[in-house]
């Protein structure tokens, strides 16, 4: 019901291989040097494949790096992250992202249809902008549980903002 796969992997979800398995409940991509295009095409692979698929850990991958270069496939991340309702579990840990970033995401994340419960995203760049957008959200989610937004660049204000959300 597991699976961590690779840059191949990762082709084998463009390609349809791995795509209609409706078994696979938790995908790790983690350590594979996946970029943005490889995380676009893995949330493609979630939307329009995987029905038991529930948990994606897409640890120490340097997925946002450079991201204000990319655009429309930026976009399109955001988009999909939106349509990824029926995940419970997220870990985006040490996948470079800035805290605008860290915002769009919690923006596209947390909406009235996730079912989101378990969003990690620490060791990255994130600070206030990213706290206050997720301030917001929980106040329009019920099914986050348990968020954690450690080895970041928080402020002891984010910090009590958080607490007292």
């Amino acid at each position: 019901s597991g699976c961590h796969i690779s840059d191949d992997g990762i082709r084998m979800l463009n390609n349809g291989g791995l795509r209609h398995n409706k078994c696979l409940q938790y995908l790790s991509v983690s350590n594979n040097c996946i970029h943005l295009l490889g995380f676009v095409t893995l949330l493609e692979a979630i939307v329009t494949g995987l029905p038991a698929l529930r948990a994606v850990a897409v640890n120490d991958n340097p997925v946002f790096d450079n991201v204000e270069m990319s655009g429309a496939l930026y976009t399109s991340c955001l988009q999909l992250l939106g349509q990824c309702s029926r995940l419970i579990l997220l870990h985006l840990t040490a996948t470079c992202m800035s805290d605008r970033v860290g915002s769009d995401i919690v923006k596209s994340l947390l909406t009235d249809k996730s079912r989101l419960v378990w969003l990690k995203m620490g060791n990255n760049e994130l600070a206030s902008e990213t706290v206050t957008t997720l301030c917001v959200a929980m106040e329009h989610t019920t099914t986050l549980q348990y968020f954690s937004l450690d080895s970041n660049h928080l402020s002891d204000k984010d910090v009590q903002l958080l607490l007292n959300s």
